[in-house]
């Protein structure tokens, strides 16, 4: 199972723009976990990277964990290329067709195929293949409901699902959480026994010292973080965490 960390600007000083991909195996069919527009955009123009990231078929898979604007531009980006297969859930589906009604706009240019992860009412997880994902399976858990007396203002880009991901013949396990997911007991249930953890920064300048402390905590043999200044990585090493390089990958 490969872990492909991919910025949307080449380059170690650029700014984290990127999203990350799961492969099942080495060639296998490449799946693009919540991309941003930079990615998409850079993706378009970069056939080897597409190669590398085995994104070149003649669909390609995306999962979305919510759907803020960085997401719907992503999307956007993507419209000139292979057809899409989305994987995301009523909520997240709904928003990209009524809310922001992106997909209607998208169609005629690039089919897209909705595969629903059907995370919706008291259904807080849900398991879903992914189709062509050469033996990946994901997991969607909701995000947790704010606990009495906390904050219940929404985070800036809604609430997030959790997603894990499987690769059925290794029993291997990438567990992907992105800024503004509340973790309750669905996700726990997903990070029990993960192999590699992913989990965005809240902001360019880094992570808050509590989701420094969290993420330096869990058992997972690969902390990834996504954000964040180039200055943080020799302390955030020293806590066996990894801040997301562009072309970094992960074999588990």
């Amino acid at each position: 199972m490969r872990l492909i960390a991919l910025n949307g600007f080449a380059g170690s000083s650029a700014p984290w723009r990127g999203a990350v991909v799961v492969r099942a195996q080495a060639g296998g069919v490449g799946v693009l976990v919540d991309p941003t527009a930079a990615l998409a955009a850079r993706l378009e123009v970069e056939p080897a990277l597409r190669r590398r990231a085995g994104l070149d078929g003649s669909a390609r898979a995306v999962v979305l964990s919510a759907a803020p604007l960085e997401q719907v531009s992503a999307l956007i980006e993507m419209r000139h290329g292979a057809p899409i297969e989305l994987y995301t859930s009523p909520a997240v589906f709904e928003s990209l067709t009524q809310s922001l009604p992106v997909l209607p706009r998208l169609q005629p240019l690039c089919p897209v195929h909705w595969r629903m992860v059907p995370v919706a009412g008291d259904r807080l997880s849900a398991s879903f293949s992914i189709h062509g994902g050469a033996g990946l399976r994901g997991t969607a858990a909701a995000s947790a409901e704010p606990a009495a007396g906390a904050d219940p203002a929404p985070a800036p880009d809604g609430e997030a699902l959790a997603l894990a991901f499987d690769d059925v013949d290794s029993g291997r396990r990438i567990v992907w959480l992105r800024r503004g997911h509340r973790i309750g007991a669905a996700t726990r249930g997903l990070l029990h026994g993960a192999d590699a953890v992913v989990v965005e920064s809240e902001s360019d300048d880094g992570p808050t010292e509590p989701l420094v402390r969290w993420l330096a905590s869990l058992r997972a043999g690969h902390k990834l973080l996504l954000g964040g200044r180039a200055g943080l990585d020799a302390p955030l090493a020293r806590l066996g965490i990894a801040r997301a390089r562009d072309g970094m990958e992960i074999a588990l």
